[in-house]
């Protein structure tokens, strides 16, 4: 076993600028994938990535949840749930420190409960689960219901 560890900020900025990229969507990637050069090596999973993060906070700004997941019928549904997984816990960390990055500029506060929040990681864990299972997963059924339920966490907000 090797044990590698876990490079630096100021490593992956440098690497990042060396490979033509921005340090704005390095940022991107690291708090949506944990992926910091998906850019290079994956520039569609990094889009879908950010749309992902713009449905959620269409719906947590009001818009129809059913409406927002038809974009999402023919979505590779593993990157989805990891997005919606990420971001969970990104909100999560925000009500424990000040943390600042794309999802807590995109979704601000107030933020649901932590107590709904892990709940709705559960749900996304399911999806998660079945995708890298290689389970035949209809995401538009599944996506909707993680925004249906994405939706509903949004309206237990006090603010």
């Amino acid at each position: 076993m090797v044990k590698v560890p876990t490079p630096t900020h100021e490593i992956l900025e440098k690497t990042a600028q060396s490979l033509g990229v921005s340090h704005d969507d390095m940022l991107v990637a690291e708090t949506l994938l944990a992926e910091p050069m998906a850019i290079k090596t994956d520039p569609e999973r990094l889009t879908l990535a950010r749309d992902v993060l713009k449905a959620m906070a269409r719906v947590r700004n009001g818009e129809d949840s059913q409406v927002v997941v038809k974009s999402f019928a023919k979505a590779d549904a593993l990157v989805a749930s990891i997005v919606m997984e990420r971001v969970c816990e990104q909100l999560i960390r925000a009500q424990f420190g000040d943390v600042s990055n794309s999802v807590t500029s995109t979704l601000v506060a107030p933020y649901p409960p932590v107590t709904l929040l892990y709940q709705f990681k559960e749900r996304i864990s399911e999806v998660k689960k079945q995708a890298q299972a290689g389970i035949a997963v209809n995401a538009g059924l599944a996506l909707g219901s993680l925004f249906a339920a994405w939706g509903f966490i949004w309206t237990r907000v006090q603010g």
